[in-house]
């Protein structure tokens, strides 16, 4: 039986409050529950296999041309796609990072290498990150935010990554999925017709909190990367469910403003118990933190059905990482009465 290496694992643990998965705590908006329950009177026909409703409303959300979508069965589903598309030979991933990453290349690729994030940086990508790109690379996976630290890359750092890359013919892949969360402009989707070799990677899942779903979405204007991707991808791999929850989503931006405002104050919250605990917590832009801690806090935490994120499957993490979402400020007070009480 393989093991699981993702949280939210509900099915085989007996859970009141699960802080493992980074879902938005505000819930599910209004507007796509009515939406996911319209698409019931659609199950006697096939979803539309060209995604056209939704092509065109995230186009016009995100301001983007509608060939420079595709749309998969969660981000997951992409990276399994460019993966099987283009067999790289050498990819360059950050660590600590979303294991489904090396998921995704690892059958193929005959060379993944990791540039290690110092704990002394934060888990943070520095200057020197440049002299890593190396000629011989196919593809960079970085993550802005970054999964399990929260950390934003820098603005201008970023800009130089990406020009060193497509000077060295390296094709970025972007994770974008927490973006939405972080204050300020950080996404790099303006940027997409300037750089050919950028290709970001977003979804609906965690910003509107409909993991049960599964959408998500790229962005490149290499329209030939694109279709190579789509053939790598299921037919009809988006369901009436998907199209119909992500068109209401793109009609959800004061949803997102509000979740971020709420979003801040509770990690505020928590930063502030941390410290009154003595527990180490690195910043976090968005809605989870890393924090560390010599106890075993998932086994602890577990018995009294609180379910953490153990981190320490994560390369360049060990034993006592443990990622922690940030959910409503009722379930937040009963995770710090907990920790108080071990």
């Amino acid at each position: 039986m393989s093991e699981i290496i993702h949280g939210g694992d509900v099915y085989r643990n007996k859970v009141n409050i699960d802080f493992s998965v980074s879902i938005n705590p505000c819930g599910v908006p209004a507007k796509v529950k009515t939406a996911l329950k319209d698409a019931i009177d659609s199950l006697e026909k096939y979803p539309d296999i060209r995604c056209e409703k939704l092509t065109k409303a995230a186009a016009k959300m995100l301001d983007v041309k509608e060939e420079q979508l595709v749309f998969g069965n969660g981000s997951s589903d992409l990276f399994m796609g460019i993966a099987n598309a283009f067999k790289p030979s050498k990819v360059l991933i950050a660590a600590p990072s979303f294991y489904g990453y090396e998921y995704a290349f690892l059958p193929n690729a005959e060379n993944i290498i990791y540039y290690f994030m110092k704990e002394e940086d934060d888990f943070g990508i520095t200057d020197d990150f440049l002299n890593a790109l190396t000629d011989d690379l196919d593809f960079v996976i970085l993550a802005n935010p970054n999964n399990p630290t929260g950390a934003l890359i820098d603005d201008l750092l970023l800009i130089r990554i990406l020009k060193t890359a497509k000077d060295k013919n390296i094709r970025v892949i972007l994770d974008e999925c927490f973006i939405e969360f972080t204050e300020g402009n950080h996404s790099l989707v303006k940027k997409i017709d300037e750089y050919p070799n950028l290709c970001i990677i977003r979804s609906f899942t965690k910003i509107f909190a409909i993991p049960g779903v599964r959408l998500g979405y790229l962005i490149s204007s290499d329209l030939s990367f694109n279709e190579k991707v789509k053939k790598h991808l299921a037919e009809w791999n988006i369901s009436a469910f998907g199209q119909a929850a992500g068109v209401a989503c793109t009609e959800c931006m004061d949803y997102v403003e509000t979740s971020k405002n709420v979003i801040k104050e509770e990690r505020d919250f928590l930063y502030d118990e941390f410290k009154r605990l003595d527990i180490k917590a690195y910043d976090s832009t968005c809605n989870f933190i890393l924090i560390k801690d010599t106890r075993k806090l998932d086994e602890e935490l577990l018995k009294r059905e609180i379910l953490l994120r153990n981190c320490s499957n994560f390369k360049g993490l060990d034993e006592g990482y443990y990622r922690i979402a940030v959910r409503t400020h009722e379930e937040n007070r009963e995770l710090v009465e907990a920790l108080k009480n071990l």
